[in-house]
């Protein structure tokens, strides 16, 4: 594949990419205009002109900030990774910051950043973000994610015990799509299932966040 033929396709997964990344944070609750919806195009120009393709949305309840942005290079070491987001925290004072990037080692680093920023950063790489997942079709056809106030209500309200649920890794792509943290619980709804378990009533299930 010759370099023209690598460059287009990299900006149409880098677009598919921004799309996901729009109805991911539709589906936490962030307010979203319909002319931050690019048509490829657009998108395009915009991307090969700016020297940082970044848009901030406001959530719709807390009127929390999240800062999205999309790394441009094809490779990023973590010092770099660490100063690139210095200058954009220090520059920007937001709630959250959500970063596109095509370089998929800066996920080794994640942790560290988060640890040194002291703040919520999420990385999302480019080919794994190709498609939506809730769209996918063994996926639930709803997804509730309690927070913490509410899923200790639910705990109590069910009389359940958190080692007693059935389990959902916070490195599982569904946690990553919402942000999900540590202790929360995830509520599945398949109006096509037909069996009963312990936890839920017919079709809806709960799964407990775990590290």
């Amino acid at each position: 594949m010759n370099n023209l033929n690598k460059d287009i396709l990299l900006i149409k997964e880098t677009f598919q990419a921004y799309l996901n990344v729009i109805d991911m944070l539709k589906e936490r609750g962030y307010e979203v205009i319909d002319n931050e919806i690019l048509s490829i195009d657009i998108f395009s120009k915009k991307y090969e002109e700016s020297d940082e393709f970044m848009y901030i949305f406001d959530h719709k309840i807390n009127k929390s900030k999240i800062y999205f942005s999309i790394f441009k290079e094809s490779k990023i070491t973590k010092k770099d990774l660490i100063n690139k987001i210095k200058i954009i925290v220090e520059e920007n004072q937001y709630d959250n910051y959500l970063f596109l990037t095509s370089d998929s080692q800066t996920l080794n680093h994640i942790n560290e950043v988060n640890n040194i920023f002291n703040m919520d950063i999420q990385l999302f790489v480019i080919d794994k973000l190709q498609i939506n997942i809730l769209k996918h079709v063994l996926q639930p056809d709803e997804i509730i994610l309690y927070n913490n106030e509410d899923t200790a209500k639910l705990l109590k309200d069910r009389k359940w015990k958190e080692e007693e649920l059935p389990k959902i890794n916070l490195k599982d792509a569904v946690s990553r799509y919402f942000n999900a943290k540590s202790g929360q619980i995830f509520k599945f709804i398949r109006t096509s299932m037909v069996d009963v378990n312990s936890t839920s009533s017919q079709g809806i299930y709960y799964r407990i966040v775990v590290e």
